[in-house]
This record gives C-alpha cells, structure tokens and sequence, in this order.
C-alpha cells in the first residue's frame, strides 16, 4: 500500500498539478485486484486527504 500510495505521489509531482485519484473495489479472490480508496494530491507530491484503502467510504475535500 505504501509503495503505491508513493507511485501515485510521484506521478502527480510529476504533473505539476493537484489530483484526485479513485481506485475502484473489486472482489478479493480475483488476482491484481484493486481494493478501493481515493486520495487527493497536492502538485508538490503531498497527499492531503484519503479514504482508508480497501473500503468503498467517500472522500469528501474542499479545494
């Protein structure tokens, strides 16, 4: 989750621009699944706000 959550800090850093990300929640027992979670990223790589991983709660952020 680490790794990931860095990778996508990385690419928006990247951008040079403030993005919300969605995963989508899939089912487990499939292999490479994607378990959920949102993040907001500032243009500097820094994550402000997230929806815990692995759950389908909502994100809600003021820009």
């Amino acid at each position: 989750m680490r790794e990931e959550r860095q990778a996508y800090a990385d690419a928006v850093r990247s951008l040079g621009t403030t993005a919300l990300i969605v995963n989508v929640l899939e089912d487990p027992e499939l292999p490479e699944a994607s378990f959920g979670g949102a993040l907001v990223i500032d243009p500097n790589g820094n994550v402000l706000a997230e929806s815990p991983h692995g759950t389908d709660e909502a994100l809600i952020f003021d820009i």
